[in-house]
C-alpha cells in the first residue's frame, strides 16, 4: 500500500464514523497525524537515486529501516 492510499484509507475510516454519525474518532485522527509524519523519502543507494528509499523516521537512514518502516507495517496490517 503507497503511502497516499493508506492516508485514503484512514480518511475512508474518518468519513465512516462521522457520516453514520459516530463523531470523527480521536483515534483516527492520531493515527492519520502518524502516518503524515511517516513520509517516504527518495535516497541514494550505489549512487543511483531510489524513490521510496527510507522513511521520514530516518531521515538520515541511519538505521537502514526502509520504507515501510514497522510503525507503517503495523498501522497497515491492523487496517487490512
Amino acid at each position: 500500500m503507497t503511502h497516499d492510499e493508506l492516508l485514503q484509507a484512514i480518511n475512508d475510516k474518518l468519513a465512516y464514523y462521522t457520516n453514520n454519525n459516530f463523531g470523527a474518532s480521536g483515534f483516527a485522527v492520531a493515527l492519520r497525524s502518524i502516518v503524515k509524519l511517516h513520509k517516504p523519502l527518495s535516497g541514494w543507494e550505489d549512487g543511483v537515486e531510489v524513490e521510496n528509499h527510507h522513511c521520514s523516521c530516518d531521515e538520515w537512514d541511519e538505521y537502514d529501516a526502509g520504507y515501510p518502516c514497522e510503525t507503517i507495517q503495523a498501522i497497515e496490517k491492523e487496517l487490512q
